[in-house]
């Protein structure tokens, strides 16, 4: 796998790359993209991952190129240089080794020349790291010599580093614009989708959504409705460094992790995000239970959440559709709540996986409280956010009733360690009661027949200032 650091945002230039490529390998039939129309203009917003597709009669080669809005941690435990984000170009599906390097060399190097002239590209796990000065000499020497031997005389050596620790907790993807979630099914044989069974269970999650389904050979697809959902198959093992990432994290992970150093393939599908907070939730719903469908196919050995790394066995996925049926989407799926102080009286939590629902995560410092009391509140906030929206204001307490209004909410940059900046919700549950005397209790009068069930918290319009910043 080849990484590309980059320090701003770029697009996917797919008519440059399809020029590249057909420059350099004029034999095969290229196609950057699946939006790539054959024009010579082509850009593509780098919001979901991309397939370089070349065909040489019945000979296919595929590669995937994906933007993770994150810093690169090489498994290795080695420092790479200063970076916002980086983009990774799986290895082509060809036994040939220079074949395979050479796309990904051509790939990145048309990336870095066309958005930014500062990216970094590692070829290959250890090696050095070459600026776009390095990538053009090398894709000059590709003409002469396919199997780059001299690729060692270029670029700057890694920089060592402690072995490589688990990732922190706080090292949350943030969704780049457009994106609403993306999960991956990692496979240890080819899978059956059954389009009709996914159909049917879009109409009853979302009866008002329009979707559709449009199957394409090979395991992929696209879903239209209130968004647009895309399933990309790859016949390839995913990132052995990504899965070791979300294990560190995933502690009720009970799956089979030999099944899992022994995938084959994938599929990853990717939601976009619709404008209303209403449509992202029915959209979420939806690919919720598009991923639970999947995950019952015994050739699923594990699901990946691709912008929290988390990971799920296939049975603990696909149990998370019984969330629907109440109308709500399951928070664990989606949202990883990460425990930045596990210490009973002084608790802190940090989400990540809101921003795109919310356009904010929520943050917890300092809780007064046991820490299986702050995760059962800030559970229950969570629940009201997924279900309300982005409805609470600077300044607003919330609780679970009239009378319980004693948590509080207010605004600002994020204060976790985030590799870019995120706006937060902070959250204060108050003090804790204090251990007083009190009399019997009377019991109450029976109570009336209960209404319909509203959100378990609501909002009140605050007064306070900015307490605790």
């Amino acid at each position: 796998m080849a990484v590309l650091l980059l320090h701003r945002p770029i697009a996917f230039p797919a008519s440059r790359i399809r020029q590249m490529l057909t420059q350099m390998y004029p034999n095969i039939v290229w196609r950057a993209g699946e939006e790539d129309d054959g024009r010579s203009e082509t850009q593509i917003p780098l919001i979901r991952p991309q397939t370089i597709l070349g065909r040489d009669g019945p000979d296919i080669v595929i590669a995937c190129v994906e933007l993770v809005p994150r810093a690169y941690a090489p498994a290795n435990g080695n420092v790479p240089p200063a970076h916002s984000s980086h983009i990774t170009i799986s290895r082509a599906s060809t036994p040939d080794d220079a074949f395979a390097r050479g796309i990904a060399l051509i790939v990145a190097t048309t990336l870095a020349v066309e958005g930014d002239e500062g990216a970094l590209l590692q070829l290959d796990p250890g090696e050095n790291w070459l600026d776009t000065t390095d990538m053009r000499s090398l894709a000059k020497l590709l003409e002469t010599d396919r199997s780059l031997a001299r690729r060692g005389d270029f670029g700057r050596p890694e920089q060592g580093g402690d072995a490589a620790p688990v990732p922190a907790p706080t090292d949350e993807r943030v969704a780049p614009p457009g994106r609403l979630g993306s999960f991956t099914l990692l496979l240890d044989r080819p899978i059956h989708i059954d389009w009709s069974v996914i159909d049917e269970g879009m109409r009853a999650v979302d009866p008002g959504g329009g979707w559709t389904s449009c199957a394409v050979p090979q395991g992929m697809g696209f879903i239209q409705g209130r968004s647009k959902i895309t399933l990309i198959a790859l016949p390839m093992p995913y990132d052995p460094s990504a899965i070791h990432g979300a294990l560190g994290r995933s502690f009720w992970f009970d799956g089979d992790r030999d099944r899992i150093a022994r995938q084959r393939g994938y599929i990853t599908i990717s939601a976009e995000a619709p404008d209303s907070f209403e449509a992202k939730l029915a959209t979420a719903k939806v690919l919720t239970l598009i991923v639970g469908v999947l995950a019952r196919d015994p050739a699923v050995v594990a699901v990946f959440n691709n912008m929290v790394s988390t990971l799920f066995s296939p049975e603990m996925a696909s149990a998370q559709m019984a969330t629907l049926t109440t109308g709500q989407i399951p928070i664990q799926l989606w949202v990883w709540a990460a425990p930045n102080r596990i210490e009973d009286g002084n608790a802190s939590f940090t989400t990540g996986g809101l921003e795109p629902f919310l356009g904010y995560e929520v943050e917890v410092w300092n809780a007064p409280y046991p820490v299986a009391t702050v995760a059962e509140k800030l559970s229950g906030v969570l629940r009201y956010l997924l279900q309300a929206g982005p409805v609470i204001a600077h300044g607003d307490t919330i609780g679970t009733s009239a009378d319980d209004q004693q948590t509080r909410c207010f605004f600002g940059p994020s204060r976790a360690d985030r590799p870019q900046p995120v706006k937060a919700m902070f959250v204060e549950f108050g003090e804790p009661a204090a251990e007083t005397p009190r009399p019997d209790p009377v019991p109450p009068p029976a109570p009336p027949p209960p209404p319909p069930a509203p959100p378990a918290f609501g909002r009140r319009p605050g007064g306070f200032g900015r307490k605790g910043l």
